[in-house]
């Protein structure tokens, strides 16, 4: 279930564009008479005093050097969940994103924080494959069932969570504003789970507008997992995706590009193991094709990387 400021969402169907959503709730968008960062309130009613989670005002890039950092490089349709007292992973960073949107969800229970590259959702397949992101995050399978909103304890932080969604644009065949509906339809379905809307920055928010057309402001977010600091971040290129693979920054860039043309309707994909800290990218199921000679060279020189360089391969 979706709130905003102690206020519950409700149905969502009144909402038929992102513009709607922000004549409604205009206290989701960054201020613009921000300066440096705007500073989120959290909620003072809870029991133990949350860490202030704050966001960049986006004016200005970030740039992330992954062979300098410790980056996790989140691509479309994948997902991120990590500690938020992980040893090995400072911050987590999507980009590439156009009409795409980034999630960003903090459990108040344990403070893990999930990084979402979102291209569509799937209502059938999607709703129960975050409802078990949640779970996860939280630590424990949650066996409440739902209970009208009028009894709900907003309060409770074994189920809350903040949530932003960043990214899209007013693109003239509406994609992202139907993706971002979309993804709060979703969100506002899982249940038991309480998402504090903290930002939507996305749509008419996010444009920049030329004479002609149109293009986005931001195509890229980082998120700090100690603190859950959100920047406008990309990341510097070219990327060292030829690199041998024990120093190789983004493992299986190219195949992870590849897979989306195959799998893009297939759930959201994990690529990180926060219990074991370590980067673990699933077996990709690809349907019959035809490769060109380049590409089938390609996988020819992968095939000789052995299962463990391969599935598990260490930040």
């Amino acid at each position: 279930m979706l709130i905003v400021n102690l206020d519950f969402v409700g149905n969502l169907n009144e909402f038929k564009t992102t513009d709607k959503f922000y004549e409604r709730y205009p206290s989701v968008s960054v201020s613009k008479s921000s300066t440096n960062h705007l500073i989120f309130n959290f909620i003072v009613f809870f029991q133990q005093i949350l860490p202030s989670s704050y966001v960049s005002s986006f004016q200005n890039v970030e740039l992330y050097d992954v062979r300098k950092g410790r980056v996790l490089y989140v691509m479309q349709h994948e997902y991120a969940i990590v500690n938020a007292k992980s040893a090995k992973i400072d911050t987590i960073l999507t980009d590439d994103m156009t009409t795409c949107v980034a999630v960003i969800l903090r459990s108040h229970q344990t403070s893990a924080i999930c990084l979402c590259h979102f291209d569509q959702i799937n209502h059938d397949v999607d709703t129960q494959k975050f409802k078990k992101i949640c779970e996860q995050m939280c630590g424990r399978k949650q066996h409440s069932t739902y209970q009208p909103t009028s009894t709900v304890d907003y309060r409770n932080q074994e189920i809350a969570f903040d949530i932003f969604i960043i990214g899209g644009y007013k693109d003239e065949r509406n994609i992202s504003d139907r993706l971002v509906m979309d993804i709060l339809t979703m969100f506002n379905q899982i249940r038991p789970y309480l998402f504090h809307i903290r930002l939507i920055h996305v749509g008419s928010q996010n444009t920049l507008w030329r004479q002609k057309y149109a293009e986005p402001k931001l195509t890229g977010v980082a998120v700090t997992v100690s603190n859950c600091l959100i920047r406008n971040a990309l990341l510097v290129r070219p990327l060292p995706v030829d690199a041998s693979m024990d120093k190789l920054t983004i493992p299986l860039y190219s195949i992870r590009r590849m897979s989306i043309s195959f799998n893009s309707s297939s759930e959201y994909m994990s690529i990180y193991s926060s219990q074991e800290e370590i980067l673990k990218i699933p077996v990709l199921h690809i349907k019959r094709c035809y490769f060109s000679p380049s590409a089938k060279h390609y996988f020819e020189e992968t095939l000789k990387f052995s299962d463990q360089e391969i599935l598990n391969v260490n930040i």
